[in-house]
């Protein structure tokens, strides 16, 4: 396989096409939302969405990379029905936990117990959702991916604002987010004509044997890097109030939209395409694929990250109100940390694809700990935005070191082949 020039195929760019359109009218719809229930409510959903973001990782064990790794078309079905059976497995352990919890932990963390229980569900119908948007995407259904992203963006935005009117409150905000999720859940079931036939436990187990290293390493690090990503607002309501933690879930939301955008279009056909050249034994093709994609984003993204790193505040008083100027501050603070979370985002797949998971859980155990020890060691002596700075240049420099790491990887297995 020998890839001179970055090329992406047109049923990609159709996908790409439907997702910027989808984030376009998600940017916009996002504007109204946020003016009508106010940063008070933003800041409740963002608990719910942050349990729901670390539960929906934990519950397939990340074992959803054996669809990618171990692509024999016969053994996919009987992998997926697997990954559903540990699905629903972890996710009755999570609403077991959830319904005993004391309530004074709960009411000073998660707001209350229903929202709790419904963040368990919605994190299940989530998981299931990836395990069937996957299967589409390994049988190019790009163009159903497509339609369901557009759907899904103006299902969720449209049931926000309709909710708002009949609650008045942040249910309408978590409604209206599971009413798109069940939509798009239903929508990739029925593209793929799936059905339960008999599950073979023996063949399962002799996959996930293959791909052990993916639950001694990739697990414990994708959950510890989705709770360092995804925990701040939970801190912040414990802490200091649910105003605040809107103030930076809005900012986060906005930050993330070239995020969004790679994790759910690039990265999947990254991660396949690693794999294809990882077992082609092509490392200078895997070497130049992943610079010139680097590259390609660094470009498109340096300037707006510039400009919200500098008029961050003055952008979002302007756009907004008086009550969000914090969540123009949090962007100045978390553009460059964003920045470099951009550019090893699509390629993170890389830990899977080389066998490197080890060494993303070392960073991520990092992540981890910056986040609650500035927190505890800070919290009475720093303001907020002091120990937000301090939080975004050293995880930024954790992303930083992946970069390089990989690279220099990457660099040597393509010299090492040339010399042979």
């Amino acid at each position: 396989m020998k890839i001179s020039n970055f090329h992406l195929p047109k049923s990609f760019l159709d996908l790409a096409k439907g997702h910027l359109l989808s984030q376009l009218i998600g940017v916009f719809s996002s504007v109204l939302i946020a003016k009508i229930y106010g940063p008070s409510a933003l800041g409740v959903f963002s608990v719910f969405f942050t349990i729901s973001a670390v539960l929906s990782t934990l519950n397939t064990a990340r074992l959803e990379c054996i669809l990618f790794l171990d692509q024999e078309r016969n053994d996919q079905h009987n992998n997926s029905i697997g990954l559903i059976i540990i699905t629903l497995f972890f996710t009755i352990v999570s609403l077991t936990i959830f319904f005993f919890i004391p309530q004074f932990i709960v009411e000073k963390y998660f707001v209350n117990r229903l929202l709790l229980l419904s963040s368990a569900v919605i994190a299940f119908l989530t998981s299931l959702k990836n395990i069937f948007q996957n299967l589409n995407l390994l049988q190019d259904n790009y163009s159903k991916i497509k339609n369901s992203k557009i759907i899904f963006t103006i299902l969720r935005y449209g049931s926000q604002f309709l909710l708002f009117y009949l609650t008045k409150s942040y249910w309408g905000l978590i409604i209206g987010y599971s009413i798109a999720i069940i939509y798009t859940l239903v929508f990739f079931y029925n593209e793929l004509n799936f059905v339960f036939k008999e599950f073979k436990w023996l063949t399962f187990k002799t996959t996930i044997n293959k791909y052990k290293d993916l639950l001694k390493y990739a697990l414990p690090g994708d959950i510890t890097n989705t709770i360092a990503i995804n925990i701040f607002p939970i801190l912040l309501i414990a802490m200091y109030s649910d105003t605040l933690a809107g103030n930076y879930f809005m900012s986060h939301l906005i930050l993330s939209i070239p995020l969004t955008f790679l994790h759910s279009v690039v990265s999947p056909v990254f991660f396949k395409t690693s794999v294809t050249m990882v077992k082609a034994q092509n490392p200078k093709a895997l070497f130049i694929y992943t610079t010139q994609l680097v590259k390609r984003i660094f470009l498109t993204i340096s300037l707006p990250l510039i400009i919200l790193m500098f008029y961050g505040e003055e952008l979002i008083v302007f756009f907004f109100k008086e009550e969000w100027r914090n969540t123009g501050r949090f962007i100045e603070i978390f553009a460059v940390y964003f920045a470099f979370r951009v550019l090893y985002s699509p390629i993170s797949s890389l830990e899977e694809s080389l066998s490197k998971n080890k060494i993303s859980l070392l960073i991520n155990i990092y992540f981890t700990i910056i986040l609650f020890g500035s927190f505890y060691l800070w919290k009475d002596t720093l303001s907020i935005f002091e120990i937000a700075f301090r939080i975004s240049i050293t995880t930024t420099l954790g992303y930083l070191f992946l970069l390089i790491y990989f690279f220099k990887l990457l660099h040597k297995k393509a010299n090492l082949l040339l010399n042979k």
